[in-house]
């Protein structure tokens, strides 16, 4: 078996068995624009941390769309009580650190296993913001991966944008989350 599918399926029992366990006791919270950004920043210090050893650090969260991305971008939208687009920005050193973290090898090259483990990573850190909310009527869609120096993440007009930028101890992370008026 591929070393990624393992790893996926080990994430895949773990965040369903904390759903199985807080099914019941999900209440409707606020779902505003300050609490999605401090779910998301606390996912992502989490889900780095934990899964990948990576120490991360918000710096500063701004309006508007980021002014520079890194080279990747995992892209994941929620529904049901609200509509949002979020962007997982990241280096190629940050997901090579990562990769190396759960699969033991360092990746030589961008291939398949790198692009997927950037949907991974998105996955991971939107669905922990997603529990973090405590709110039963968020759904979660499937990721999808951008890849390219200046690549463009193009949000709908009737978004509110935020910028949410990190410091961590190998390589570019930030997050572009656009949710509906």
């Amino acid at each position: 078996m591929n070393p990624l599918a393992t790893v996926e399926a080990e994430l895949l029992a773990s965040v369903l068995g904390r759903n199985d366990r807080t099914l019941g006791t999900r209440v409707d919270a606020k779902l505003d624009q300050a609490s999605v950004i401090e779910s998301l920043v606390d996912a992502s210090e989490s889900v780095l941390s934990t899964m990948c050893k990576i120490t991360v650090e918000n710096t500063r969260t701004s309006s508007g769309c980021a002014v520079r991305r890194n080279e990747l971008s995992g892209v994941v939208g929620l529904t049901g009580a609200l509509r949002a687009m979020v962007s997982i920005n990241v280096s190629k050193d940050l997901i090579f650190h990562a990769a190396e973290s759960l699969l033991g090898v360092r990746p030589t090259a961008m291939d398949a296993d790198v692009i997927d483990l950037v949907g991974e990573l998105a996955n991971m850190i939107v669905g922990n913001a997603k529990e973090r909310l405590h709110h039963k009527d968020l759904i979660l869609g499937l990721p999808t991966v951008v890849n390219g120096t200046g690549h463009v993440v193009v949000f709908p007009k009737d978004m509110d944008l935020s910028v949410i930028n990190f410091e961590t101890n190998v390589g570019g992370l930030q997050i572009e989350l656009g949710i509906k008026r």
